[in-house]
């Protein structure tokens, strides 16, 4: 599964609850990218990728506008993307 190019504004978020072997793939931009459970945040700019393993939720924020992809194995409840700004 490919989720459509997703564009967030700086300071916006997506996550998702859960997922399994997934891989963000940034094409515009910076991103900030944490696992639940896991300590190591990861920043990608655009051209990097990142591979996840399953994962209990997954938070993927903008430090800039940036665009973005997903593929791998979302819930069919999680493939539509939601975008929130966190103070």
């Amino acid at each position: 599964m490919n989720t459509h190019p997703v564009t967030l504004a700086s300071g916006q978020h997506w996550s998702t609850a859960r997922a399994a072997s997934l891989i963000v793939r940034c094409h515009a931009g910076t991103l900030w990218v944490t696992t639940h459970g896991n300590h190591d945040d990861h920043t990608l700019q655009a051209g990097e990728s990142l591979q996840l393993r399953q994962s209990r939720g997954i938070l993927i924020g903008a430090l800039t506008t940036a665009t973005f992809d997903i593929t791998g194995n979302l819930p069919l409840s999680e493939r539509a993307h939601g975008t929130q700004t966190i103070p």
